[in-house]
Order: structure tokens, then C-alpha cells, then sequence
């Protein structure tokens, strides 16, 4: 294929059409990918968390071209040090975060005004809620105000819609009470289409048994139209996971419940009309071992397409039809080896499939077209359809006005250190390891940069170092690269960096159709 090199706010990247598939790794410690965000001038925000130790949580927003190449990004937390997402959304003049943060004894609602760069403009938590472990699990725009929602960590008996808007100094809300003794929590909720209502999701219980259910509500401007107690054959744990909001007017819902032999999970996806009822249930699992489902979209095309990992940790993207008819299962190559998790579908701007999540240690975007083909997919007959019985429960509410109040914090930045690598075209679990081992040392650098890789191929191997005004400033051609036993010493590369102005670069490895990116300070 051949290349062209575009300059995209200053940072060298590949020209990739838009049907192109790669995968990109950013390696960050501890960390979760929360949302995958289209800009709408081109490019992607890539947004998380990442763990520090015992004692701090960083932000993560890291700003990515259409090459998927990282060109900006922000990290931070707030004055209590433990920060966590669950969802980032654009507004009109920057983006909102909505999570949780600490203050020494709990766990509150977490409230973010970010500007189009990332910068903090306010960071506010809600204090009065009745649950000592809450966050902000959905953030719903709806022209210049919006909607969240709040879960409770541990389950509870209420929660709250919140209505804002982006000056974040005027809050209203409603607390949702069940009309029977019962706990639960909300995982997910999403905006039906051309309506004010939304469709929410969670798991239940009552408080005279065990049996943890799942939950499916939809919710109106003036309380809860319905909601549904799910159970599978009567088992112990059940949740629903994630839910999408249907073009033609319903729900598609994952069911993860331990209805298998040996206490196993299978993954039931439930289609609900708009009035509540119930339309199909069709059960997805493997031969032997648990199958838990992780996120679920509609395409374009008005198929659906299901995120999953087993027991090992080994991810499948599921096609299905609108009737319910199970159209196809690919494995996702790179964890083969296991590591899996996290795993979220979004659609981009261009209505191709993005599959994001963690891998071992690493960040990954895997981006997909249309139709959810990428490469490091292969073919797998591994999951199975049937129709599942299920049972459901109707639960009443009452709503009652409930009248927010916040507390203002203070935000400290960070500097986030991750390596990025960027794979093209039919990428392996062989060629993931070799890209997951490239290095670079030291970082920050004086007078020698040392490039350790592994040999990818019998071709030469450029290297190519760029400022930040996307101007090249040194290049290295490599020898050609020689495959070596497992075991081998790692082939080393020296470049001179003594001439380089002090600042930030990228060094960009390029190997046939394979290009690897890494950024260094030069000091």
C-alpha cells in the first residue's frame, strides 16, 4: 500500500483510508479504556483511567489523529487522588467526564468540564446522595443540557437522574425508589432514538432472596415507565451489562448470568419492544467454560455486533441479525495467549466498528470496518445460539424530586508515561509479542537513543524522527532484518541524538507495511 505522510497538529502520521483496519497499543500501567470518542474535526479522543499504586488514579485523555496516532493528550486528578471514568462526552465547547472521586471516607459522583484540549474548566462532586460508593455511570446530551445517571458500587436502593448544564452551576434531579424491599445497580443507559426517554440497565435483588437478576428499564422525563426483573432458569448471578438503544425503536440487552454446569456464564442477548416486552431471548456460550459478554452495538446495517471474553480471557466479536440468528463468531488473534478485558464497541464517524479494551497492560483501539472486519481475526465456530427461557418480574417506582449539591475540586496534572505502537494489516499474536517488546531507552535522552526490537522481517527498517512541527529531522536506515531463535540476543539500534534541540519527538519505525511509533524527550 503505498503511503503518504500527513501533518495533523504537527505530529507525522499515515494517510489510512477510511475502510482500512489496524490496531494500535498504547502501554499504560493498570489501565481502562472508558470511551472512544469521533471528533468532529477529524481524529478521536481516547479517555480512561489509570492506577498508580495504592494511593492514586489518574485521568487519562489522550487525542489521536485518524491514523490513530496519539498528538496530544492530558492526564490529571483531582485533590482526593482517586479518579475514575466511566464516560466522556462532547459538548459544544469541550467534553464532559463523569466518574467518581474520594474524599477520605467515600466514594462520590463525579462531575468534569474539560475544554476542547482537555484542559479542566470546573470539577465538581455530588455530595448528598444517599450511597457512600456512587458515581456517574452515563452522561445523555440533549441539546445544550444533559442527563446522567448515578450507580452505587455496592447495591442499593434508589438512584438518581441529574439534569445539568455546561456551566455546571444549575442541577436538578429525581431519586427513583422501588415499590418493594430490593437492591440494584445501573451499568449502563443509552438515549432511545427520537425520544426523551432512555433505556437503562443494571442487576436487582429482592431483599427476601438471594438471587441477584438482571434489570431493564426505561425511564421518561417524569419518572419510570417500566422496569423487569430477568432471571435465567432461576440461577444465582445475574447481570445485565451493557443495552443498545435500536434504530427501530427497541432494545438489544447482554444477559451474563451463571446458568451453565459448574457455575459457568453464559451470555443472553434480549430484544424488548419499546412498551417493555419481551420480543426474544437467544443464548450465546461456549462448549465448556464461561462466556461473559462485555458490549453490544448496532451497526449501520441495523445488525448487532457482541464483544466477549472466556474464562482465559480470550476476546470474540459476534455477529447477529435483528431476528436474533447468530451470523458469524471471529476470535481476536492477540488474545490467544489471554489478557482480555474491558472490551467496549463503538462506531466511529464514518460508521465503521471500533473495538477498544485492555490487553495485558496495554490500551488497544482495534479498528474495524462496517461491517466489524479487522485484522487479527480469525473464523470461529467456538459459540453457540439457542433460545434461552427466561423469567420477568415487573417493579414499580416512585419518583421524587431530588435537589443536587456539589463540592468544587481542585485538579493537579500529571505526566503520563506509555509506550504506543500502531500494527497494520493482518497482525498475529506472533507479530503482538515482537511490537509488545520494542523499547526505547533512555527516556528522557541526552547524547545515544537505544532502539531494542525484535527482527520483523527480511525487509530494511527505517527509522525516522519528527518535531513536533512534523518536520523530519533525522532518519536511520537499519540493515535488513534477520530472523533469530527464540532466545537470541535482541538486535540493538544506536541513534545519535546530541544534535536534537531539546523537546518532544516521535520516532517512527517503518517495516514493510508495519510502522511502529514511540515519543522520547530529548533533554
Amino acid at each position: 500500500m503505498k503511503r503518504t505522510l500527513l501533518f495533523i497538529l504537527g505530529i507525522p502520521s499515515l494517510l489510512v483510508a477510511q475502510s482500512q483496519r489496524q490496531t494500535v497499543y498504547l502501554s499504560v500501567p493498570d489501565c481502562y479504556v472508558q470511551s472512544f470518542v469521533p471528533l468532529a474535526g477529524g481524529g478521536n479522543l481516547l479517555s480512561g483511567y489509570s492506577r498508580y499504586g495504592t494511593d492514586s488514579c489518574l485521568i487519562n485523555m489522550l487525542f489521536m489523529n485518524d491514523s490513530d496516532v496519539t498528538v496530544s493528550h492530558k492526564e490529571f486528578n483531582t485533590a482526593t487522588h482517586f479518579d475514575f471514568v466511566s464516560q466522556v462526552i462532547p459538548v459544544s465547547n469541550g467534553f464532559l467526564i463523569g466518574g467518581k472521586s474520594s474524599d477520605p471516607s467515600f466514594f462520590h459522583p463525579q462531575l468534569i468540564m474539560t475544554d476542547v484540549n482537555g484542559n479542566v474548566q470546573w470539577a465538581k462532586y455530588f455530595d448528598n446522595t444517599s450511597y457512600w460508593q456512587g458515581q456517574i455511570i452515563r452522561i445523555l446530551p440533549h441539546g445544550t443540557t444533559y442527563s446522567m445517571y448515578t450507580f452505587a458500587e455496592t447495591p442499593f436502593n434508589d438512584f438518581y437522574r441529574i439534569e445539568g448544564d455546561a456551566s455546571g452551576s444549575t442541577f436538578t434531579g429525581w431519586q427513583y425508589t422501588p415499590d418493594t424491599a430490593m437492591s440494584f445497580r445501573v451499568f449502563d443507559a443509552e438515549q432511545m432514538p427520537n425520544s426523551s426517554s432512555h433505556i437503562l440497565c443494571g442487576h436487582a435483588n429482592f431483599n427476601s432472596t438471594t438471587t441477584r437478576a438482571g434489570m431493564l428499564m426505561k425511564t421518561t422525563s417524569s419518572g419510570v415507565a417500566w422496569c423487569k426483573h430477568i432471571t435465567a432458569a432461576g440461577n444465582f448471578k445475574n447481570d445485565i451489562v451493557d443495552v443498545t438503544a435500536a434504530a427501530d425503536g427497541n432494545s438489544y440487552s447482554l444477559f451474563v448470568c451463571e446458568n451453565l454446569p459448574g457455575n459457568q456464564y453464559s451470555t443472553i442477548v434480549l430484544k424488548f419492544d419499546s412498551l417493555g416486552n419481551k420480543v426474544w431471548a437467544k443464548q450465546l456460550a461456549l462448549s465448556s467454560g464461561t462466556l461473559n459478554g462485555a458490549s453490544i452495538i448496532e451497526s449501520a446495517a441495523h445488525d448487532f455486533y457482541i464483544a466477549s471474553y472466556d474464562n482465559l480471557l480470550v476476546a470474540y466479536i459476534s455477529k447477529m441479525d435483528a431476528a436474533g440468528n447468530l451470523v458469524w463468531t471471529h476470535k481476536w488473534t492477540p488474545s490467544s495467549s489471554g489478557g482480555a478485558s474491558a472490551l467496549k464497541l463503538f462506531r466511529d464517524a464514518n460508521d465503521n466498528i471500533v473495538l477498544t479494551g485492555m490487553l495485558d497492560n496495554s490500551y488497544f483501539v482495534a479498528r474495524l470496518d462496517a461491517s466489524a472486519g479487522g485484522c487479527s481475526f480469525t473464523t470461529s465456530t467456538a459459540i453457540s445460539s439457542v433460545n434461552a427461557t427466561t423469567v420477568l418480574t415487573n417493579i414499580s417506582f416512585t419518583t421524587t424530586v431530588f435537589t443536587p449539591t456539589t463540592v468544587n475540586e481542585s485538579t493537579l496534572y500529571s505526566s503520563l508515561n506509555y509506550y504506543e505502537n500502531m500494527l497494520c494489516g493482518g497482525v498475529g499474536i506472533d507479530e503482538y509479542e515482537e511490537m509488545n517488546s520494542m523499547s526505547i531507552y533512555p527516556n528522557p535522552v541526552d547524547e545515544t537513543l537505544t532502539v531494542t526490537r525484535y527482527p520483523l522481517s527480511e525487509t530494511a527498517i527505517e527509522i525516522s524522527i519528527y518535531n513536533m512541527l512534523g518536520e523530519m529531522v533525522k532518519a536511520v536506515s537499519l540493515p535488513t532484518a534477520i530472523p533469530m531463535a527464540i532466545g537470541s540476543p535482541l538486535p540493538t539500534c544506536n541513534v545519535d541524538c546530541r544534535l536534537l534541540p531539546p523537546g518532544i519527538y516521535l520516532l517512527q519505525m517503518t517495516n514493510g507495511d508495519k510502522v511502529y511509533n514511540r515519543k522520547f524527550i530529548k533533554q
